[in-house]
């Protein structure tokens, strides 16, 4: 398990002492044990889920509605021409 524990270490660029690897050894070897537990159960009857609470779409639905003319739109900008906006150029 030192070897795991150093070589993950070595893989995320982190620097253990020899008391870090061994305690980090003994808890990924308690999560491992829990994770065998946990791959022995019988989950055939369980439906797969993404959630543990149902998740339900929360927006309206697609309706056109009239809007307002190119006149309006353009009415408070501070730079315009003809019918479109004048912006500062952002990318080089």
């Amino acid at each position: 398990m030192d070897m795991d524990v150093r070589r993950a270490a070595e893989l995320a660029r982190i620097e253990l002492t020899a008391d870090e690897a061994e305690r980090f050894g003994g808890q990924l070897g308690k999560i491992l044990e829990y994770i065998d537990k946990l791959n022995s159960l019988d989950v055939s009857g369980v439906d797969a889920m993404a959630h543990a609470n149902a998740v339900y779409d929360v927006t309206r639905p697609d309706e056109s509605r009239p809007g307002f003319g190119l006149e309006k739109a353009l009415r408070n900008a501070p730079r315009k021409t003809a019918d479109q906006f004048i912006v500062t150029k952002v990318v080089e």
